[in-house]
């Protein structure tokens, strides 16, 4: 039966919201206001009294009382004041979160179809920034108007108290204000609806260029993609100074009507004082009044605006997504199905403008059948699949599940039963676990309340899976690279240094000659100078040689193990090698790359070398600026040098009085390389290897991890690994990851799910053949019998294990049958078998 379509979001009326979980707060308003005014009218009445019976009397006492009255009531209304302003801004914020959160819920529920034609650029601003002025409205929507009008009133009626005649002569004003004030605004609106377009379409190209960044680069579009930016910047431009000059029209004719009403009074009110008709402390009184109901006066009207601009943005950002989702959330009244798999369709029609992409299709798959869909291409095949998996709604036929229409069955009856993998999925920002856990929490924030129906996967569960589909080795390398306390994971740690071990003693004299240990009696060609000469590290791992340079006591230190001038002679060499070798190419970092100096660094150093010819004229600022240069070097990554064998072997015999020197100026400063400790500022991967590798082969780290990574398998230590890796960043949309290492995180994401039926599309396809292979195994043996599978097939290799065999052409299922079937009838699928 179908569900019950719910009210959309963006129906609701504007003013809607302002009820909605705020009534006790919107009475606490009214009667604060209701206070407010009090204490707003209160202070005029003294005024009157100090000029008429304080003064006039020459009354102290009087003057005392009537003083103390005024500024207590102009006290307690300030206080109300700022307790209705935080008020209002409460209820602002809340109903703009709620707005907010209904309107998201909203949109991710909107056909596939909507995105495709929506930039993501207008989502953005329209849940951002559009929405903002409408929430500051609404907070004031119900306290602004009703303490303006009251208090216009109050102090109406007063002024009508304290004299009719002058009270209707100020009145007269205000109907040509209200004639004029809409009229600009009315201007305003429309440029406003405008302004909204053109900002959204400004949004729009933001995030299409930055989206697109990679072909932006590789055209050099720059000034194309500028240059479309300033036509819409510019046409922006124009559009904010007409609203602009607009607004200051507005401005300027509600402060001249506010500036024409003491003129009106002075005039007649004098009149009126000197003839008798009006005591002195009734026309202070009265132009008192008539400059605080201005206030109320101008605060309507700003009211007004403010309403006219929420209401604009309000009713754009709600047409935008003013669509109904094609299927229901969730259901009402019943628990979610929990379906076996059976599938059935009947004459189903799919079209796209009019043209049929599906044309009369019918199938029928019994559950736990593992179904193959393969085809030429456009032949619907993609199409097919993302109706199964509810991505898109068919226009006729039926779609049976369990004899549920699949038009009937809400999306979160879908999700506990489908696992659906595109062809590119989507990864998100975050670690790898966080992605892997992504359908599964889903599901759990679906079933809240009967955490029997899911339960997040363990630590042994993912693993397991990781290992399953060949996604385990990518993420031991994520563990490799990846640092560790040796402190807070004191275990891993030394499992490591147990692997360290293994790792020292391995057979492979190939892998052995691609890394270079670390030895105290041997020269690191792949470490820095500094790395050499302290046979260390600082503890921020950090590098040495600028921590060096921090310490006070260490040029003397250098000095007296005869190094201050050697580092400073090096350092002067390699700047002046650089220089005259990348002088022309300063401006390109990829050339610096042979050297410890950077392309930012070059003219700085070589000034230096300018202004100073002898060494003795160096001060200690520049003496480090050389010494740091130099202990930055590194032989086998920085040939623009050669260091003398001599000196090499002097700084391995330095490296004991230097450690002592460290250890007695510095203790716990630094740390010093041991075969037998774990190396906290080296990943776990250079742990092991207790070295660095060479740099000298091509695939040298590449064919080091392998080996690693086989020795943490016969060592039983993968799963720490795996745990590790989980950790590692993805990045955003997945780009630090590979597209097969995509597709596998995807697969493992559904699979940890334990769906009845699974899903793919072409899911395999960035895959290397092994790791295919061991997917489609694990599909063929681990879900068989258990697990409805619909998968469309690129590599027709790949179908031979499939129950049946689907081909589509044109939009409909022209054979169907077992591989051996339609091998042997020699039709459509063995044309595209044998590639005829």
């Amino acid at each position: 039966m179908k569900e019950k379509r719910i009210h959309l979001v963006t129906k609701q009326p504007m003013f809607s919201w302002i009820m909605k979980g705020h009534l006790g707060l919107q009475i606490l308003l009214a009667c604060l206001i209701i206070a407010t005014i009090f204490f707003r009218v209160f202070p005029l009445e003294m005024q009157k009294r100090i000029v008429n019976f304080a003064i006039g009397m020459k009354s102290l006492h009087r003057l005392f009382l009537y003083s103390g009255l005024y500024f207590l009531a102009v006290l307690l209304a300030g206080i109300l004041k700022l307790i209705i302003n935080i008020i209002q801004n409460y209820i602002g914020q809340k109903i703009l979160y709620q707005i907010r959160t209904a309107l998201y819920d909203h949109i991710i529920q909107l056909p596939l179809n909507f995105f495709r034609k929506t930039p993501p650029g207008m989502v953005i601003s329209s849940l951002t920034s559009e929405l903002t002025v409408v929430g500051e409205f609404l907070g004031a929507a119900i306290s602004t108007p009703l303490v303006n009008i009251l208090t216009l009133l109050t102090f109406a009626a007063y002024m009508v108290y304290l004299n009719p005649l002058l009270a209707l002569a100020s009145f007269s004003i205000y109907p040509i204000e209200i004639i004029i004030i809409p009229l600009l605004q009315k201007k305003y609106n429309k440029l406003n609806k405008v302004r909204i377009d053109v900002t959204r379409t400004l949004s729009n190209l933001i995030g299409e260029v930055v989206s697109g960044i990679h072909e932006v680069h590789g055209n050099a579009s720059y000034k194309l993609e500028t240059n479309r930016f300033n036509g819409i910047a510019r046409n922006l431009f124009k559009i904010r100074h007409k609203m602009n000059t607009t607004k200051y029209f507005i401005k300027f004719t509600n402060n001249f009507f506010q500036n024409m009403g003491p003129f009106t009074l002075f005039i007649l009110g004098g009149y009126l004082s000197i003839k008798g008709r009006l005591d002195l402390g009734a026309l202070v009184a009265f132009l008192s009044a008539y400059e605080k109901l201005y206030d109320p006066w101008k605060e309507l009207m700003e009211y007004y605006q403010m309403y006219q601009e929420a209401s604009v943005r309000y009713k754009r950002v709600m047409q935008y997504f003013d669509y109904r989702p094609t299927f229901i959330k969730e259901p009402k009244d019943r628990k979610p199905y929990i379906l076996t798999g059976n599938m059935e369709l009947d004459s189903v029609s799919f079209m796209v403008d009019g043209h049929p992409i599906l044309d009369q299709v019918s199938l029928k798959t019994p559950a736990n059948n593992q179904i193959a869909i393969v085809g030429y291409s456009g032949s619907g095949k993609s199409t097919l699949i993302m109706i199964l998996a509810q991505m898109y709604d068919y226009h006729s036929g039926h779609v049976k599940i369990d004899n549920f229409e699949l038009k009937d069955l809400t999306k979160t009856d879908i999700a506990l039963n489908i696992g659906y993998v595109a062809q590119f999925p989507f990864i998100f920002d975050g670690t790898i676990k966080n992605n892997l856990l992504y359908a599964c929490r889903a599901l759990k924030n679906n079933f809240a309340e009967d955490s029997e129906v899911i339960s997040e996967p363990s630590d042994e569960e993912i693993i397991n899976i990781i290992e399953e589909i060949g996604l385990d080795r990518d993420i031991i390398t994520f563990g490799l690279n990846s640092f560790l306390d040796p402190e807070k994971e004191s275990d891993l740690a030394q499992k490591i240094l147990e692997i360290r071990r293994y790792f020292r003693d391995i057979p492979d004299l190939k892998i052995k000659q691609l890394v270079e240990y670390f030895s105290e009696d041997q020269y690191l060609e792949h470490c820095s100078l500094a790395t050499n000469l302290i046979f260390g590290f600082h503890k921020s791992g950090e590098n040495s040689g600028n921590v060096l340079s921090r310490f006070p006591e260490m040029l003397d230190a250098l000095h007296n193990l005869g190094l201050e001038t050697p580092l400073i002679v090096l350092g002067r060499h390699i700047v002046s090698e650089t220089f005259e070798l990348l002088k022309d190419v300063k401006d390109d970092e990829f050339f610096f790359r042979t050297t410890p100096i950077t392309s930012e660094e070059i003219d700085k150093y070589h000034k230096i070398i300018q202004r100073i010819e002898n060494l003795d004229d160096l001060k200690i600022e520049q003496k480090w600026e050389f010494i740091k240069i130099a202990l930055r070097y590194t032989p086998k990554i920085h040939p623009i040098v050669n260091l003398p064998t001599q000196f090499k072997q002097y700084i391995i015999r330095c490296r004991k009085p230097m450690r002592k020197f460290l250890e007695k100026n510095y203790p716990g400063e630094f740390l010093f390389i041991d075969f037998d400790k774990y190396l906290p500022v080296y990943t776990i991967f250079r742990n092991i290897i207790f070295g660095t590798v060479k740099t000298e082969h091509p695939r040298a780290e590449e064919m080091v991890k392998e080996a690693i990574t086989q020795l943490v398998k016969e060592h039983k230590t993968e799963g720490s690994l795996i745990l590790k890796g989980l950790e590692f960043n993805v990045g955003s949309k997945g780009d630090r990851l590979s597209g097969g290492q995509k597709q596998k995180l995807a697969i493992a994401r559904i699979l940890l799910k334990k769906p009845r039926i699974l899903i793919m599309d072409e899911a395999t396809a960035s895959l290397d053949n092994m790791s295919q292979q061991k997917v489609q195994k694990f599909i063929a043996e681990k879900l068989r019998g258990s697990t409805t599978v619909l998968s469309v097939v690129h590599r027709l290799e790949m179908v031979k294990d499939y129950d049946q065999i689907i081909v589509m052409k044109a939009g409909r299922i022209v054979e169907q049958g077992t591989f051996n079937e339609l091998i042997e009838k020699k039709g459509a699928f063995y044309e595209l078998y044998h590639g005829i």
